[in-house]
């Protein structure tokens, strides 16, 4: 059932707040894989449009809660919480900035497998928000369930397994010390990340259901 009432009215703002998520995951993924710190620059300009944007919508939801009562009135609440979330996600990209911009500066080298799974979580991220601005758009609850119980969990247990196998060749002497703190921060907040993406997608199915109830 497509969202619906006051709620439905604030969501094209949420719409451009993901759209432009993804264009930082994407300047994050040009900077490493061209070892660009421009990039991160432009990235870090981003990040205030996005701030701008979060504003924004929370002041348009503020607005709103002295308008409506009811499950309407909750229904706006959670869509406050689904904005703390994309802060989350906000904050924890600008966070990534501090080691990427690191391991460029400093010339530090990945090996290629470390390379090829830092892409793979970087795909795997455009892939959710990419479904998030269809479900703000479409109310798809598949796409729903693809990010809570699917594609999010996958990217978490993804960043916690390749912590936890950098670690132990960093045991073994299988890779450089001053590589591990570097990989092991953009993991931390990849990982963030995805926690938060569910987050976002579970209140959103909330917020249909209590529709759906309504109706």
């Amino acid at each position: 059932m497509p969202f619906s009432g006051p709620v439905k009215d604030q969501l094209d703002l949420f719409g451009a707040v993901v759209d432009n998520l993804a264009i930082m995951v994407e300047m994050a993924r040009s900077a490493f894989n061209h070892q660009c710190r421009q990039v991160l620059a432009e990235m870090e300009h981003h990040k205030v449009i996005v701030e701008e944007e979060i504003a924004l919508a929370t002041e348009r939801i503020d607005s709103l809660l002295s308008e409506i009562s009811g499950k309407e009135q909750v229904g706006a609440i959670k869509l406050h919480s689904v904005l703390s979330h994309l802060q989350i996600v906000t904050e924890a990209l600008s966070e990534l900035v501090h080691p990427l911009r690191r391991q460029i500066s400093e010339g530090v080298p990945f090996s290629p497998k470390a390379c090829s799974q830092i892409n793979e979580l970087f795909k795997g991220h455009l892939e959710i928000l990419r479904a998030l601005a269809d479900i703000l758009k479409t109310d798809n609850e598949v796409l729903k369930a693809y990010i809570s119980d699917d594609k999010g969990p996958q990217l978490c247990s993804q960043c916690i397994e390749y912590a936890t196998d950098h670690e132990a060749r960093l045991i073994e002497g299988l890779c450089t010390p001053h590589a591990a703190p570097l990989y092991l921060g953009i993991l931390d907040c990849l990982r963030v990340m995805a926690q938060h993406e569910i987050s976002v997608a579970k209140l959103l199915q909330q917020i249909s259901q209590m529709s759906e109830d309504a109706s």
